[in-house]
């Protein structure tokens, strides 16, 4: 079952990593909100309307509530659904040979796949290899430290077993025309690359079991309430698998139910108060099964840093109300003795979890903590430090970053100035080396509203920052290009501009030179600047550099460029130019009109010269002693140096013709 992902349209965080290149653009609401989709059946190859995989594209599906809640919490959610079209989920395991490294960890392999390896002949020469043996024992290991804990679980009562399928790919019907018949071999094209992945991040789920209608909860001064609490609590203690839709709806239900009385409870301030510390014990247990029992761990070979997909976890229907419940609970109960810095920690390792509903609902729980415990905010910040630092190096999944980054925002506006040596060293050590990751389009916006809000309050630190952005400045990568531009705007923008002033021609030099780059983006973005020059910017303030700088690779961007949008954003520079410095401005337009006029070209350097007189002089070696070396060098230098007058007309390997120069004499 694919789930209907609640979108994020009006949020305050800036969370969106980039704007997709292709496809259906999906974007996420408020994190306080969630919208529950119908429980979909996954469709057969052989059910689909066209019987080739292929289903057409269906009209929206209405907004249908999982379950019928109280009023007081039907009102506080959406009315209808934001996702405009159904998804239809296929099997990771049925398209294996595509993505090979499909699975996330040997506990989550399809089964028919180990059997299989199981039952190869150790005869056959291609199982001789050392490593699949090796690979074949640390299976079994696995497989037997999973019976030892199934046989423990089922000792307490519960019977468990591994969700149907972990990963699954989908493709979204409400985008463009997508066909999910893979081609048996070669590269996936545009069309069949999936637009959703489901990513389950629990352990285990419980198979089998029945779950009884209860009686609702009473008031908390009735002498039943903490046996239908304890009672409800243990239905939501139980972990449903939402990887096959097919399975245990009624069981789904109930449970959705009793979270909801749980939510409901939590809203009611005169209620939620009254409960009892062992009361709150129980429904922290619940919470810390359902949400911190969670295993972040898959593959990221499976989602490429340069195709955004939607990530969804199949369980949201019921995590959504555990987040709901532990967010309330953490601002109703504060002090709660098990909210401490061995959950946070569990907390920040779990914002490896790459749904981004998931990871926005954790923010809030740390965000919450950091608030209310203040002597607990330095060991805080070395907690991130230290994720950030292994996910620079590879040890931790791409997806804690964003959250993480976010947080340290949030931490930075309630901090008081000057920042402290800890956030100082968090943002040297673990935030700036990020800006070299190629995951970065997947957190850009986050560190560049970290960057901006820290600049902003502290300008002392801008020359420096500016400095690992010039070291790490993409030179290959075109798309990271653009994303540097950007933060040397801001801080160009933002910094002392006493300090800009004694490096404002180096700087403007720069951004002439990426005005006339073959990144059309990186030209379009440095045109752009002039859009927002006023007299007293940092533009408008050093415009004499910025015009001499500029002027030039303007114009020949105006004469020469292919893209007609670019030429009229040049021009509309231009005029910007004459409007905050008109002197400056008809003085170097001037001073080209008379570099043309005289048909002006630069010395040709003598590089050139010297490597053909190097070739000259080894031809001279190996050939025969007919070749008359000074002849050819006098020749080579004629080459080089034969304009008696600067001139346009020639190149740097083709000299001037004898009718060329009459033409030029008359």
């Amino acid at each position: 079952m694919a789930i209907a992902r609640p979108t994020r349209t009006g949020s305050s965080i800036n969370m969106l990593p980039v704007n997709p290149q292709g496809g259906s653009k999906r974007v996420y609401q408020s994190i306080h909100h969630a919208t529950l989709a119908p429980l979909d059946p996954i469709p057969s190859d052989s059910s689909s309307p066209n019987h080739e995989g292929a289903s057409k594209e269906a009209s929206p599906v209405p907004f249908k509530p999982l379950i019928q809640t109280r009023q007081a919490l039907a009102n506080s959610l959406p009315t209808n659904s934001l996702l405009r079209g159904p998804i239809n989920p296929h099997s990771v395991v049925q398209k294996r040979h595509n993505f090979p490294n499909a699975d996330s960890s040997v506990k989550f392999s399809d089964q028919s796949l180990t059997e299989n390896q199981e039952n190869i002949n150790p005869n056959n020469n291609i199982n001789h290899n050392p490593n699949f043996l090796n690979n074949q024992n640390k299976n079994e290991s696995l497989k037997e430290r999973k019976i030892e804990k199934e046989e423990k679980l089922e000792k307490e009562g519960k019977e468990t077993g591994q969700p149907a399928c972990r990963i699954t790919i989908g493709f979204a019907i409400n985008g463009p025309v997508r066909n999910p018949t893979y081609p048996t071999s070669g590269p996936l094209i545009d069309q069949e690359v999936p637009c959703v992945v489901r990513i389950s991040s629990v352990k285990y789920v419980h198979k089998n079991v029945k779950i009884e209608q209860t009686p609702p909860i009473v008031s908390t001064s009735d002498s039943n309430f903490e046996s239908i609490l304890k009672t409800k609590v243990e239905i939501c203690k139980y972990i449903l698998d939402f990887t096959d839709a097919s399975l245990q709806l009624p069981e789904k239900e109930i449970k959705a139910r009793a979270m909801c009385e749980l939510i409901e409870l939590f809203e009611n301030t005169r209620e939620i108060s009254k409960i009892t510390e062992y009361q709150q014990e129980l429904i922290f247990d619940m919470l810390y099964v359902n949400i911190f029992e969670q295993d972040p761990s898959y593959q990221t070979k499976l989602v490429s840093n340069d195709i955004l997909l939607s990530i969804v976890e199949p369980s949201w229907p019921h995590m959504f109300y555990c987040y709901q419940i532990l967010n309330r609970f953490i601002q109703v109960f504060p002090s709660f003795h098990k909210f401490n810095l061995d959950l946070i920690k569990k907390t920040i390792i779990l914002s490896q979890i790459p749904d981004i509903n998931e990871r926005m609902q954790l923010v809030a729980f740390l965000r919450t903590y950091f608030d209310t415990h203040p002597n607990d905010r330095s060991q805080i910040l070395l907690l991130i430090k230290k994720m950030l630092i292994d996910f620079n190096d590879g040890e931790a999944q791409p997806y804690c970053a964003m959250p993480l980054i976010i947080l340290l925002t949030h931490i930075y506006s309630r901090s008081p100035q000057p920042p402290s040596p800890e956030f100082i060293s968090t943002l040297r050590e673990a935030v700036l080396p990020l800006l070299g990751h190629s995951y970065l389009p997947t957190y850009f916006p986050n560190i560049r509203q970290l960057l901006t809000t820290f600049i902003t309050g502290n300008k002392s630190f801008a020359t420096e920052i500016l400095r690992i952005i010039e070291i790490k400045w993409p030179v290959v990568n075109h798309s990271f290009q653009l994303y540097f531009f950007e933060l040397m705007i801001i801080i160009f923008e933002r910094m002392d501009q006493e300090v800009f002033k004694t490096m404002a021609n180096r700087v403007f030099l720069f951004i002439g030179e990426c005005v006339e780059s073959s990144n059309f983006k990186l030209s379009e973005a440095a045109v752009e600047i002039w859009q927002s020059a006023t007299q007293d910017n940092w533009i408008g303030v050093n415009s004499r550099y910025a015009i001499r700088a500029m002027y030039e690779p303007i114009t020949n961007v105006i004469e020469k460029h292919w893209n007609k949008t670019n030429v009229e954003k040049c021009s509309s520079a231009l005029s910007e130019m004459c409007k905050i410095n008109k002197h400056t401005y008809h003085k170097i337009k001037t001073y080209q009109k008379q570099l043309k006029a005289q048909r002006y070209k630069p010395r040709v350097p003598n590089d050139c010269q010297r490597a053909w007189a190097a070739i000259a002089k080894t031809a001279a070696e190996l050939g025969d002693k007919s070749f008359d070396l000074k002849e050819k060098l006098k020749e080579l230098h004629t080459l080089f140096h034969n304009e008696k007058k600067p001139t346009l007309a020639v190149s740097r390997f083709i000299p001037i013709l004898e009718k060329h120069k009459k033409v030029e004499k008359e």
